[in-house]
C-alpha cells in the first residue's frame, strides 16, 4: 500500500536542516542550513524569514531547530552550529520578535519542545539537559 499525495512544493534554497508540521495553521516549516525558512501551506508560501547574520556569526549556519506550535503565536527554536545559546522567533507575526535561551557551557546538540505546555529543553556536549 502507498499513501496518496496530496501536493508537490519544489525547494529552490540549500541545504534542509529540518522540515515540520505546523497543526495550527495546517502548514508545514522547512528550515534551510543557511537561515533561510518557508512556512508553506498547500503550494504556496505564507512567511518567510531568514535568521540575519551578525559579526559575530560570520559563517551561519542553523544546526537543529524545533517547533512550539501554539495556535497564537507559533514559535520557531534554532541552534547556530557551535553555539552554546538557543534562539527562538515568531513565525507568523509582523513582530520579529527574538528570544534567547542561554547557560550551557558547550554547544547545544538537540532542542525539543513539549506539544502541550510552553517548555522547551535543550542538550548540549557538556552532557546536561537543561529546560527552559
Amino acid at each position: 500500500n502507498t499513501g496518496a499525495q496530496l501536493s508537490t512544493f519544489k525547494l529552490n534554497a540549500g541545504n534542509l536542516v529540518s522540515l515540520q508540521f505546523l497543526k495550527s495553521r495546517n502548514a508545514w516549516v522547512a528550515v534551510f542550513e543557511d537561515g533561510n525558512v518557508l512556512v508553506v501551506s498547500g503550494e504556496t508560501v505564507i512567511a518567510q524569514l531568514h535568521f540575519t547574520k551578525s559579526a559575530s556569526h560570520v559563517n551561519f549556519s542553523v544546526a537543529c531547530t524545533a517547533l512550539q506550535d501554539n495556535a497564537s503565536l507559533p514559535l520557531l527554536f534554532f541552534v547556530r552550529k557551535g553555539s552554546r545559546a538557543v534562539s527562538a522567533c515568531t513565525l507568523l507575526s509582523q513582530s520579529k520578535a527574538m528570544w534567547r535561551f542561554e547557560g550551557h557551557k558547550k554547544p547545544v546538540m538537540m532542542i525539543a519542545t513539549h506539544p502541550n505546555y510552553p517548555l522547551m529543553a535543550a542538550a548540549a556536549e557538556d552532557g546536561t539537559i537543561r529546560v527552559f
